[in-house]
């Protein structure tokens, strides 16, 4: 293993919804004004695209369907990546209030 995360790996759904969640929380820690800006939706999509397409790129190779399916694929990379976070925040804040 070259690190904990290969091309195979963000190419799977597990892989990419992993990866969204973490960067999209990362990013949301950044300062910078005009990224205050972008609803968080909007930043997990396109980390979720871009991740998908290189992951892509990488493993199989681009095709016009395959980057076509990716722009699909995303929007369900992204309601996992944030239903996952928030279903964390959630258990925490029960395990929390007991």
């Amino acid at each position: 293993m070259e690190g904990f995360f290969t091309w195979e790996y963000l190419a799977t759904s597990a892989g990419a919804t992993l990866m969204v969640t973490m960067v999209t929380q990362f990013v949301k820690q950044i300062e910078w004004e005009w990224l205050k800006k972008i609803p968080v939706q909007v930043i997990a999509y396109v980390v979720a695209l871009v991740g998908i397409i290189l992951g892509t790129h990488f493993t199989v190779g681009l095709s016009a369907q395959s980057v076509c399916i990716a722009f699909v694929n995303a929007i369900v990379v992204t309601v996992a990546a944030n239903g996952t976070y928030d279903n964390i925040v959630q258990l925490l804040q029960q395990k929390k209030d007991k």
